[in-house]
Formats: C-alpha cells, sequence, structure tokens
C-alpha cells in the first residue's frame, strides 16, 4: 500500500452479491464474485487534470437468473436502491437555483473523470446446465471529448455539458457450453465469438 504515493492496492477481495443485484438493474442472481487485486491511482498534485484510474486485475463472477420476488421488488420501489435511482433522487431534491459549492463540484468533477480499467474478466451466466461464458483480457472506460480522444473534462452538478465515454474490450471471447452432473463444463465446445474487439460510445 503506498496511498501518499498515489496508489491504493487491495488484493484477494471478495465482492458483495447482495450490494452488487441492489445496484446493476438486472434480473440476476450473483453466486460468486472475487477480485484478485483493486489498484486505485490518485494523482495528488495533478487533479485538477489527471484522471483517477481504477485498475481491476482478474475478476471472476458467476451468476444466474434471478427467481421474482414481488416483496423486494415492491421494496425496491418505495426505496430506490441502485445507483442511478439514487442520484435521481438527489437531484431532484436540490433546488435548481442553488449553485453548488467548490467541494461539492470539486467531488463531482474528480468523479465523473474516473478511468475504470480491467485486466482479466472472467464471467459465466448458469441457466440449468448451460453455461455462457465471457472472457476479456483488456477493457477500459474513460472520458473524451466530441472527437473521441481521451480528455478532462471540467463540468460541475448543474453543467449542460454531455460527458461522452469511450468503452473499450480487447480479446473478447463468448462460449456456450453444458454443464455436467458436477455443475463443471467437461467438454468444450468451440467458441461462439474468439477473440474479437469491441469499443462503444457512452453519453
Amino acid at each position: 500500500m503506498s496511498i501518499w504515493d498515489g496508489d491504493l492496492i487491495l488484493t484477494q477481495l471478495d465482492l458483495r452479491l447482495d450490494f452488487l443485484e441492489d445496484i446493476i438493474p438486472l434480473p440476476v442472481n450473483f453466486r460468486s464474485g472475487r477480485v484478485h487485486e483493486l489498484r486505485i491511482h490518485v494523482p495528488w498534485t495533478k487533479l485538477n487534470s489527471e484522471h483517477i484510474i481504477i485498475t481491476l486485475n482478474t475478476v471472476e463472477c458467476i451468476f444466474g437468473l434471478k427467481k421474482p420476488d414481488t416483496n423486494k421488488a415492491e421494496q425496491n420501489i418505495q426505496n430506490p436502491a441502485n445507483v442511478m435511482d439514487l442520484y435521481g433522487c438527489k437531484n431532484q431534491s436540490m433546488p435548481a437555483n442553488v449553485s453548488p459549492g467548490y467541494l461539492e463540484g470539486f467531488i463531482y468533477r474528480l468523479l465523473s473523470n474516473i478511468h475504470f480499467v480491467v485486466h482479466n474478466l472472467n464471467l459465466k451466466f448458469m441457466v440449468e446446465d448451460l453455461v455462457l461464458s465471457l472472457s476479456l483480457n483488456k477493457g477500459d472506460c474513460f472520458v473524451t471529448d466530441f472527437s473521441g480522444n481521451p480528455t478532462f473534462a471540467d463540468i460541475n452538478p448543474r453543467s449542460t455539458y454531455v460527458v461522452n465515454r469511450l468503452a473499450q474490450f480487447f480479446d473478447l471471447t463468448i462460449c456456450l457450453d453444458r454443464a455436467g452432473p458436477n455443475g463443471y463444463v467437461e467438454v468444450y465446445e468451440d467458441p461462439i465469438a474468439f477473440r474479437f474487439n469491441m469499443s462503444c460510445f457512452i453519453q
């Protein structure tokens, strides 16, 4: 751990599965999740011009379909749990004519410019004996200008500026296999897609 030099490194992290299910608005049930290394780089002397970089090295997640739960669905309606709902509620409760303070604007700018990087991501989606797996060598997501070039966006909570992000995925492989009685894949089929790259813009 080297916080003052700008790096915080944590290893062998077990993910909170219930938290993942709450913040991800998809009907999935996480069965296991592990991050072998989490690295956070903070450029303390250049926070106004350089990105905070969050890097995940070797991530493994297994999930399946979530069974309908009417009680939890009603609770989620009354108390929004995912990040977008909470963010929306916060924005609605703030008067439009009140300008954000310096600290609020500073934190908002830092969070909006975070650069995410993941190395060696392995996801497995299981439905009965079918196993759909996705793996990639590297993926990253960062803020860009309107031309698609990396940039540091100078924005605040009340800004009308649209933040553009580029998500890139390298060496993606998708497989569909069948698990045996022991729950493990014994014979692997040929991949549906093998080592392709993909990128998309997000607003």
